[in-house]
């Protein structure tokens, strides 16, 4: 049965294989350096995801750990931030065609 914190790394695995980060759960425990089956048990809740395999998750992908501890807040780091600079640059062109 999974549990929230599985939902949420199958989630972010999904995610990641969607946007080209990964491949397969099979590359993240390649680059997180454990068994295919640990990644592979953690998403489907065989077994439950240490703290540290999670924050070596959320090291080396743009996952946030405070979303993926509690589920809170944006998945992926940063992403508030980087959507306010995009507006900002948005704004600041506007200004300048309405000046020159």
């Amino acid at each position: 049965m999974m549990d929230g914190l599985s939902e949420r790394l199958a989630t972010a695995v999904e995610f990641l294989k969607r946007n080209g980060y990964a491949k397969s759960g099979r590359d993240v425990a390649r680059r997180l350096g454990v068994p295919d089956s640990t990644v592979s048990m953690a998403m489907n809740g065989t077994r439950k995801p240490s703290w540290e395999l999670l924050l070596n998750f959320c090291d080396a992908y743009p996952i946030d750990f405070a979303w993926m501890r509690t589920g809170e807040g944006e998945m992926i780091k940063g992403e508030r931030e980087t959507a306010l600079l995009k507006r900002i640059e948005e704004l600041e062109r506007t200004i300048e065609k309405m000046k020159g």
